[in-house]
């Protein structure tokens, strides 16, 4: 299968450099996880909302869902389904200015 490049992917990547957090929006299938998970070179650990387990997670425990990758980059997909996770993340990026901690990704 062809990867399509992504134009934003560099905005992304670059972004990242500088900023805290990043939030990806857009159309469903349109590659959002596809780009988070395969384009963008960053040291993350990826966490989707669509399975039921890390949902019920976040949604029982948003502090430590957001803290369990303290170091890397949390790659969150689907954050629209727990959005009691935005503030979570709000928290930590207010509290620590390193650069790439989160990436959340949502339709």
């Amino acid at each position: 299968m062809t990867k399509i490049p992504r134009w934003a992917n560099d905005y992304l990547c670059k972004g990242l450099g500088f900023q805290r957090a990043a939030l990806l929006v857009g159309a469903r299938q349109s590659g959002k996880t596809t780009m988070v998970r395969e384009q963008c070179p960053l040291n993350s650990r990826y966490m989707t909302l669509d399975d039921e387990i890390a949902l019920l997670a976040a949604r029982n425990d948003p502090r430590f869902f957001v803290r369990q990758a303290q170091g890397i980059c949390l790659i969150i997909d689907e954050i629209q389904k727990a959005p009691s996770l935005i503030s979570e993340v709000k928290r930590c990026v207010d509290a620590d200015s390193r650069p790439a901690q989160f990436v959340l990704t949502g339709s």
